[in-house]
């Protein structure tokens, strides 16, 4: 399978997780008790498509980070602008990670309260709080992630 195969797969599964988004956030914000299933089943779908994304985004990073002179990172850092790297790909690193410890927490808390999240309305604004902010930093990560390919894509040259 090519690295631009691979790496579509790992935007798929991204674009999944962000598409969810919007879905749980409406149910969230008026949930009723027929929709609190949906919503346990969309944030599911969320936390699945996270963990997929971030496992195929590890194993396509080893060619990024390859120790030969035309991999992405190589090239980067010979550039005239080797902030691409030094400052936008290790703070992706970080910022990615936070994504799916947020979701897995907002799905525990969907299942813990269950149906009763439809009377605890304070309980599902920190949820849609921490979802919220699981969207903002996979943007963020998505945002800094696309411009690093835009000058140097996995498939080489700059």
């Amino acid at each position: 399978m090519s690295l631009e195969v691979q790496t579509a797969i790992h935007g798929i599964f991204g674009t999944i997780f962000l598409l969810a988004f919007a879905a749980a956030a409406e149910l969230l914000w008026d949930l009723t008790e027929k929709r609190v299933r949906r919503l346990k089943i969309i944030v599911s779908i969320m936390a699945l498509a996270v963990l997929f994304h971030d496992s195929w985004g590890t194993f396509v990073y080893q060619f990024y980070r390859a120790p030969i002179p035309d991999s992405p990172r190589s090239l980067i850092l010979a550039s005239n602008r080797p902030w691409l790297h030094t400052v936008l790909m290790e703070y992706k690193e970080f910022i990615g990670g936070f994504v799916p410890i947020l979701i897995i927490a907002a799905l525990y808390a969907i299942f813990y309260y269950n149906r009763n999240l439809v009377e605890k309305q304070g309980v599902r604004m920190v949820i849609l709080g921490i979802l919220t902010a699981a969207f903002i930093f996979a943007l963020i990560a998505f945002s800094m992630g696309a411009l690093i390919t835009k000058f140097a894509p996995l498939g080489g040259g700059l």
